[in-house]
């Protein structure tokens, strides 16, 4: 998974790269103005990164739907204070 989030990375910073030097839209040879396939390239690509962002729980919304597991917290000697936890290791 995190080789297909760098490669839809790359993707997305190339095509990004593209469409900042020659613009989104090119005049096709019959004379019409076309959207630069680079358009698309960008969009999948970072529809493809969001979804991988998501199953890394790269996005607050997906950090804050993340069920972990309890395990015993070293606290600094301060914030042990200032919660009222003896030891400095708190109990789950």
């Amino acid at each position: 998974m995190l080789a297909g989030f760098c490669v839809s990375c790359s993707w997305w910073r190339r095509s990004q790269e593209v469409l900042l030097a020659q613009g989104t839209v090119y005049v096709s040879l019959k004379g019409k103005l076309e959207t630069r396939p680079e358009v698309m390239i960008a969009k999948i690509a970072g529809e493809q990164m969001n979804a991988f962002a998501v199953e890394f729980g790269l996005t607050p919304a997906s950090r804050a739907r993340m069920k972990l597991s309890p395990v015993n917290e070293v606290i600094d000697p301060m914030e042990a204070l200032l919660r009222g936890v003896e030891d400095g290791v708190k109990r789950t």
